[in-house]
């Protein structure tokens, strides 16, 4: 569930989310979300199995700065140890 909203980014074009949205994100697929507004979102996310997802989003989360773009190589190093990778 959604507070607020966020830009969602999938196989398609990216498109808005408002508040009360829900969307699904496969592992395998190409997925992403961010907030370009101006107003903070809240994210219920649900992830199966939990552990791995959740200790990749902390590590994730601990490297990402406000108001700076992330670290590539950071990041590359991170999506590989998660089993996953980044796509342009």
């Amino acid at each position: 569930m959604l507070r607020g909203r966020l830009l969602v980014t999938g196989e398609d074009e990216p498109q808005e989310a408002a508040a009360g949205s829900m969307f699904t994100a496969l592992r395998g697929h190409r997925h992403g979300f961010s907030n370009p507004y101006h107003d903070a979102a809240l994210v219920l996310g649900i992830w199966s199995p939990a552990d791995p997802a959740l200790a990749f989003m902390r590590e994730i989360g601990a490297v990402l700065q406000p108001g700076s773009p992330p670290d590539p190589a950071i990041m590359g190093d991170i999506y590989t140890r998660h089993a996953s990778r980044l796509l342009p």
